[in-house]
């Protein structure tokens, strides 16, 4: 193990960044990463494939096998990027480095944690370690959307053992997160000169009653994620144009982060009751629509977790805690729909989808080491 971590070089991380994040990636146009990566993965003696999603946009996917392994370990995460947003000071495809902090686009999420685990395999590669089990590297395209790139990996049918995404995570092991359920609701009027509005039935009017009743719902609770609201994300209704006749349509978009036990099921028929309420003369087609994402949790206690927490206590003598995260991520799929046991773990920085984003260069280090620590030893899922 000391030679694995010996073989960890700063310099070299800081040279990786700078080639990742010179590579411009936002969603849907991750093939120069992409290849970049999966170059990075064949020196490193993994046998390497793409899974293509578009013709800009492919997964990364790598596997080192060796004989009779105890385990398969996986370590993941995504290639996108968000897109440049106003505000930046520096430029965000050229690393700059200004002490610990690396400053670029993408650095904290989530090339960073890309460069952790290159490095890891590298550093393992040259000390000629080889692991007790399988392990298997898979990057996502399209995170920051739909997650087109996870829902297509889990069509493929790989299932590993456990799962290190890593996800800019440093100071606790995330074990959970929300789900996002989104609604597409589509209210119908009756259209009517406007001087004569009351022969018609005004769909907007009708929207806005449903609305003021989402306002009023609340859902299920659970002790770490708490309870979410449903939120109005859109409303579309009326003519674009100036028109006096009483608009008949209107479509609402509405966003629930659910929690365990909150399925489509439960929050479609939430709706409808409140539906029901609230139409006074229209009608409405409420019906699920994409991205959807599970809500997902693994036990604090799971073999997993306590082998990254046995792992970071190791590299550095410190320990963290299990926490759940606030948002939904490729995880949300691959526990909730794959039934991968599946942690967050990663080099973190700041402000993440911000202009000037940076990443901590010790924690790309320690993020390393504490891969390799699990990528030599695994942990025992079957416990």
């Amino acid at each position: 193990m000391k030679e694995l971590f010996g073989n960890i070089d700063p310099e070299r991380c800081v040279d990786t960044l700078r080639d990742l994040v010179s590579r411009y990636s936002e969603s849907g146009n991750e093939a120069k990463v992409g290849e970049y990566v999966l170059e990075r993965l064949a020196a490193c003696g993994f046998h390497v494939e793409k899974q293509s999603v578009s013709d800009t946009s492919f997964n990364v996917i790598g596997r080192l096998s060796v004989p009779n392994p105890s385990y398969t370990a996986m370590f993941s995460g995504h290639l996108d990027t968000v897109s440049i947003a106003n505000g930046w000071t520096r430029d965000p495809l050229s690393l700059q480095v200004d002490g610990d902090r690396l400053y670029g686009l993408g650095a904290a999420d989530m090339k960073g944690g890309i460069c952790a685990v290159l490095e890891m395999l590298r550093a393992m590669n040259e000390s000629g370690i080889t692991p007790a089990g399988d392990i298997v590297v898979a990057f996502f395209v399209d995170e920051e959307g739909f997650s087109r790139g996870a829902r297509l990996f889990m069509d493929r049918g790989i299932k590993p053992d456990f799962c290190i995404l890593c996800e800019p995570h440093f100071n606790e092991v995330v074990v959970g997160w929300p789900g996002k359920t989104l609604l597409r609701c589509s209210v119908q009027g009756k259209t009517a000169h406007g001087s004569t509005p009351w022969e018609g039935v005004n769909a907007i009017d009708e929207a806005a009653s449903l609305i003021v009743g989402l306002s009023r719902l609340t859902g299920l609770s659970h002790p770490e994620l708490g309870s979410h609201p449903y939120v109005v994300l859109s409303v579309r209704g009326g003519s674009e144009k100036y028109s006096l006749s009483v608009p008949d349509t209107c479509e609402i978009v509405i966003s629930k982060q659910t929690v365990p036990g909150e399925t489509e099921e439960v929050v479609l028929d939430a709706v409808g009751r409140v539906k029901e309420d609230a139409l006074c003369r229209g009608t409405a087609v409420i019906e699920i629509g994409d991205p959807f994402y599970p809500p997902a949790e693994i036990a604090r206690d799971h073999p997993v977790v306590e082998g990254l927490l046995t792992a970071f206590r190791k590299v550095t003598g410190r320990t963290i805690h299990p926490q759940y995260g606030k948002g939904v991520c490729d995880g949300n799929l691959l526990v909730g729909q794959q039934g991968i046991p599946t942690v967050c773990f990663g080099p973190s920085g700041g402000p993440i989808h911000a202009p000037d984003e940076w990443v901590s260069l010790e924690q790309i280090i320690v993020s390393a080491r504490v891969y390799g620590t699990i990528a030599l030893n695994g942990v025992d899922v079957h416990e």
